[in-house]
């Protein structure tokens, strides 16, 4: 992603990609399901050592935790895709109930409220793709290899 890309990110748009992400999760782990073990393919890393799709999941649940401070939502308890709805709609809501003139507010972490919501869309998005990329590469192939 690139930071032109990051900063074209209104709240309307965050909250739409934040409310897509538990559907296409679910659409990349059903992949998963025509393997002759589908929990070993999503705990499988790919050859050069990258997280597994496991791994990418459990840390776009906590990218969208860590934003949902700033907004006060609640972590979502987990790292599995119903964690991942949770938390994704809990913020997504959120970011729907945020005043026009409160995006702007700075916040603990650095930056503003819109930036922290703009930081957890993209990684998102890279953690999913990524994700996407490692399906690809572990698919078909013995566990170790």
């Amino acid at each position: 992603m690139t930071d032109a890309w990051a900063r074209s990110i209104s709240p309307a748009d965050a909250a739409v990609a934040l409310r897509s992400y538990p559907r296409r999760w679910r659409a990349l782990l059903a992949r998963a399901e025509d393997e002759d073990q589908p929990e070993g393919v999503l705990r499988r890393e790919p050859p050069d050592g990258g997280p597994s799709v496991l791994g990418h999941l459990g840390a776009t649940v906590g990218a969208l935790t860590e934003a949902g401070g700033d907004l006060r939502v609640e972590g979502a308890p987990g790292d599995d895709v119903d964690a991942l709805d949770r938390v994704a709609t809990a913020l997504a809501a959120a970011v729907d109930g945020v005043d026009a003139d409160a995006w702007a507010r700075p916040t603990s972490g650095g930056g503003t409220l819109l930036d922290v919501v703009r930081r957890a869309v993209v990684a998102g998005s890279e953690h999913l793709r990524d994700a996407e990329r490692t399906f690809d590469q572990v698919v078909g192939r013995p566990a170790g290899a």
